[in-house]
């Protein structure tokens, strides 16, 4: 059991809760908002600000000594400061005993009310805004973020829910790092897996949902400074250019965009080239100058005027890795007595990565330490594959909808759809674009046809359309359009 001096008493709930949130249980309560009156210290603990209702509306910290709870005392909706701590904020008893911080009567807290300036308030209400602005995400459980996000990329649940949690962990730290507590060393991530299985549409969708400005980098156009390419510099400024530009000042900006995501597309197109005798400007350059993004640094930007502090960054790392499974497949061949691993797929085989697998690929050391979390990807079954077809379709169907007409698809034609793109080892990069070729010839009659009609397209393609023949005449046609090639094929 956690000994009570490690804790620390909410002025709410006048409760001991723990100084730090235990990220093994994110529901043990914790100190959210820590401040030192006389020689003690007290909080508003993750408790007080979830439990809060009409009786507040939410809890800040002043500038002063003592903190300021937004109280809803009138009907009108008029705000009312009051100390917290005091027998009229929200009807808590101070923790401090009276030489350290005496409770104030009624009168007392009125007239320090009255006393506060308008301007210390307006001050007071955007902090709170600003660091609702970079936190409101951790509002959310990480349940119904992964649910979210789960709607929207198929086949991957343990790897979301993997991601979410360590976004959420590392936003945590964040939190803690404003209450002059030491940043915690963040965990960066590494997703491995073929072409189509969704590597960058994960972390995207992980960021969108967050509501974390994100910067996504092809680390194919990149080079280490002095040459042609992007730079360090160069993608802090556009993560900077993703923060919101109304409401906020150019301080409260950067303080959001050093709370954001960088996502490295295409990170093994940079390990280290074998045939480059010189220096290696696009491979092991390369890597050296993305530390700058994992480490603790300073690095200035808009012409060296803005000081960006990347100890807040999380980065989130793509590739293939194509032939990182022969290196480990080899390092156990030759390590294991009759082991056999070609019976072991793809995905088993990658599970058992080690740090040496990386180096020998052509990682650097120095990159390899500061990536915690390394993440297979899971190929595309065809179920999977059917599934992501059908929401495509299911985005496509507003469009006949708008025109007031019913789309429905052979799921033969479907299926075989799954299995052409599994074939075709795209997984489901490509599955957008066959679905619109599939509907464009319907949709082409549909744009110029009145509302009201049903589309059927058949298992090989081929398309019925019944819909109203004239704009003066309730008399309908069957528009019938000829199967594609590919498709018809299929079903012969």
């Amino acid at each position: 059991m956690e000994r009570k001096g490690s804790r620390i008493r909410c002025f709410f709930c006048d409760g001991l809760v723990l100084r730090k949130p235990n990220l093994d249980d994110l529901n043990d309560p914790f100190a959210i908002f820590t401040k030192k009156i006389g020689n003690k210290y007290g909080c508003i603990c993750s408790t007080c600000i979830e439990d809060a209702d009409d009786e507040y509306e939410r809890i800040i910290e002043s500038d002063n000594a003592d903190f300021v709870a937004e109280y809803w005392k009138d009907d009108n909706g008029t705000h009312h400061y009051f100390q917290a701590g005091s027998t009229t904020a929200c009807g808590g008893i101070s923790s401090f005993d009276s030489e350290s911080q005496p409770v104030p009567d009624k009168k007392t807290t009125s007239s320090n009310n009255d006393s506060k300036s308008k301007a210390q308030i307006d001050k007071i209400n955007k902090e709170s805004e600003l660091l609702y602005k970079k936190y409101q995400s951790l509002d959310y459980s990480l349940d119904s973020i992964c649910k979210l996000i789960g709607k929207k990329v198929f086949g991957q649940d343990e790897v979301i829910k993997r991601v979410v949690y360590t976004i959420y962990k590392n936003l945590t730290a964040n939190l803690h790092s404003e209450l002059d507590e030491p940043v915690k060393e963040h965990e960066h991530i590494f997703l491995i897996g073929n072409t189509g299985v969704g590597k960058s549409f994960v972390a995207e969708n992980v960021a969108k949902f967050f509501n974390i400005p994100y910067v996504r980098v092809d680390c194919s156009s990149f080079t280490s400074s002095g040459y042609v390419g992007d730079s360090v510099e160069q993608i802090l400024e556009r993560l900077l250019n993703k923060t919101p530009k109304k409401g906020y000042s150019d301080a409260e900006r950067l303080e959001i965009a050093e709370n954001g995501i960088i996502i490295l597309d295409e990170l093994d197109k940079k390990k280290i080239s074998s045939e480059v005798t010189g220096r290696d400007v696009t491979g092991k350059s390369v890597q050296q100058e993305l530390l700058k993004f994992f480490e603790p640094n300073d690095i200035f930007i808009k012409n060296g005027s803005v000081a960006f502090d990347t100890s807040k960054l999380t980065i989130i790392a793509t590739g293939a890795c194509v032939g990182l499974e022969d290196i480990i497949k080899k390092r156990l061949h030759l390590n294991s007595i009759g082991f056999k691993t070609e019976e072991q797929s793809n995905d088993t085989i990658l599970e058992q990565i080690t740090d040496e697998d990386l180096f020998e690929f052509g990682f650097i050391p120095e990159l390899v330490g500061r990536i915690h979390v390394i993440l297979k990807l899971n190929d595309l079954s065809v179920s999977t594959l059917t599934d992501i077809i059908y929401n495509a379709l299911s985005a496509a169907s507003d469009f006949f909808a708008k025109k007031q007409f019913d789309l429905h698809v052979d799921p033969f034609l479907v299926e075989n759809m799954a299995i052409s793109s599994l074939n075709a080892k795209t997984g489901a990069r490509d599955i957008k674009k066959r679905v619109y070729e599939l509907i464009y010839p319907a949709l082409y009659q549909v744009f110029q046809s009145e509302p009201g009609g049903i589309c059927h397209i058949k298992e090989d393609s081929s398309i019925e359309l019944l819909r109203r023949k004239t704009k003066n005449s309730s008399r309908t046609e069957v528009l019938d359009i000829d199967a594609q090639p590919k498709y018809q094929a299929m079903t012969e």
